[in-house]
């Protein structure tokens, strides 16, 4: 974790300075082709400011859905050539799986972790996916990821970044797989009940 708290320290030189805006444009090309968390700049941004925890975990979260959308196009335009020359084979078959096993909920999933979110906007694009599942999946990924980030920062300040520094991706990991398992749960009482909204 040391390559994070790093990153934090980078983005409070030279990021910070820029605030919502700067975080807008971060988690906005994070969702399509920058492989930088946007927690980088949402962390130091909220200890900063406290009682604006909530506007930049809403900035990050939108930034980003914006970008899903772009990283979705992007792939069903530029079709498998496109993954073809960004990802290996062996990170599109790994995503492949996920897609087969999770279905569009394999895109909250990624948004949940420190897994790229980008190669799974793009590939739902690619494989033609429902887009609105697909934001969906992101909206309950990205919101399960920067709100309760930005919360934690709100109540415990700086003392908790130690805690983060040694255990973020174990948490996001965490909050992954109580997702899915809700996921399921969910989609099974939904089928159950012929309930339309992810039919």
């Amino acid at each position: 974790m040391a390559l994070f708290a790093n990153l934090i320290q980078w983005s409070q030189i030279y990021l910070v300075p820029y605030g919502g805006i700067g975080l807008f444009l971060i988690a906005f090309m994070e969702a399509f082709f920058l492989p930088i968390p946007p927690d980088i700049l949402l962390i130091p941004l909220v200890l900063a400011a406290p009682e604006l925890g909530l506007w930049y975990a809403g900035i990050c979260l939108g930034g980003s859905l914006l970008g899903a959308v772009a990283g979705y196009y992007i792939g069903r335009k530029g079709g498998r050539p496109l993954l073809n020359r960004f990802f290996s084979a062996a990170k599109i078959l790994k995503v492949e799986d996920y897609f087969k096993k999770y279905g569009e909920m394999a895109v909250g999933v990624a948004a949940l972790t420190p897994i790229p979110f980008m190669i799974f906007t793009v590939s739902a694009g690619v494989m033609k996916m429902d887009l609105k599942k697909v934001l969906f999946a992101s909206l309950l990924g990205r919101g399960g990821r920067f709100i309760p980030v930005a919360l934690v920062l709100m109540y415990f300040g700086e003392p908790i970044m130690i805690f983060l520094n040694q255990y973020f991706e174990m948490l996001t990991v965490g909050v992954a797989v109580v997702v899915v398992v809700s996921w399921f749960v969910w989609k099974k009482f939904i089928k159950k009940n012929k309930f339309p909204i992810l039919d």
